[in-house]
């Protein structure tokens, strides 16, 4: 299989362009002029990956039973870090919640 490094690159630093255009810190470089349009960042990684994607699995076909165990396996390469990040945001959300003195511990 094929592997596109120059576009991992790329997907990489629009990922992490992502990230910054979602960060909502005062008086931080995400509110530079250069990430408020981080929109596009979002779009051109979703292009990028849909691409990567299609070039891997688009000529591919699936026996009885393969789709199954390919869902399986994207699910569970992709749920552990979401329900990680979802875990850092409460907590990190919970944080700014005290922080600010609207609840008393």
């Amino acid at each position: 299989m094929k592997r596109f490094e120059a576009l991992d690159g790329l997907r990489g630093i629009c990922a992490m362009f992502v990230v910054l255009f979602h960060i909502h810190v005062l008086l931080s470089f995400a509110e530079f002029p250069f990430f408020r349009n981080g929109r596009y960042f979002v779009e051109f990684f979703f292009i990028l990956s849909g691409f990567v994607m299609y070039f891997t699995y688009g000529k591919r076909s699936f026996a009885e039973g393969q789709f199954k165990d390919f869902l399986i396996s994207r699910t569970f390469r992709i749920f552990p870090m979401h329900v990680c990040m979802l875990l850092f945001f409460i907590a990190f959300e919970a944080i700014k919640l005290f922080a600010s003195g609207t609840v008393s511990a």
